[in-house]
């Protein structure tokens, strides 16, 4: 591994000011790379580096990030309307702060936690009390437990329903017993 000095000396007293734009591009495109260590490489500071590339017109690291995976916006709405805790909900959605949940609430349009009396929930500091991620999900699975349950319920009575001969108020029992006798006396 090279250090600093050996690269200075190669470079000269005054590293950056002999590097040009096609110098810099390759490694300052590379966002892989953080720029600390493009600095070390070149021997400079890292604030050296910035203040050189976008001198050169290079465009600004943080702006070329990819940016950090984030829920769709109706899980989101789901998480707050349902309570749950804004930090959990930063650590989810991969933001550095609860504030962050607060501002995209904001710009999704949705109210913000209620204060003071609150019907469904309890209240702690003036502050309906939040739920857990863990609460959040489970109340999901008994959902989709309760839904699938009322699915079962219903195929059930329907076949319930189409083994009873006398669903129909005995239409059915009636007719086949009409159709049965005709067929005892020759008329069927």
């Amino acid at each position: 591994m090279t250090n600093r000095n050996e690269i200075t000396s190669a470079l000269g007293p005054r590293p950056l000011k002999r590097l040009t734009k096609a110098d810099i591009e390759p490694l300052w495109s590379r966002l892989d790379v953080p720029t600390s260590r493009i600095a070390t490489s070149l021997g400079v500071s890292r604030q050296s580096l910035s203040s050189k590339a976008k001198a050169l017109g290079l465009p600004s690291r943080s702006g070329n990030q990819v940016p950090a995976h984030r829920s769709d916006n109706a899980t989101f709405i789901r998480m707050w309307t349902a309570g749950v805790n804004a930090t959990e909900m930063a650590r989810v959605f991969g933001y550095a702060d609860a504030a962050s949940v607060s501002h995209r609430r904001r710009n999704l349009g949705l109210p913000a936690r209620s204060t003071g009396t609150v019907v469904n929930a309890k209240v702690r500091n003036g502050r309906a009390e939040t739920i857990s991620l863990a609460e959040f999900l489970e109340r999901g699975v008994a959902s989709a437990m309760a839904a699938t349950a009322a699915i079962e319920r219903a195929a059930q009575a329907e076949r319930n329903r189409q083994t009873s001969p006398s669903t129909d108020g005995g239409m059915n029992g009636l007719k086949a017993e009409i159709s049965q006798r005709r067929t005892q006396i020759g008329q069927g």
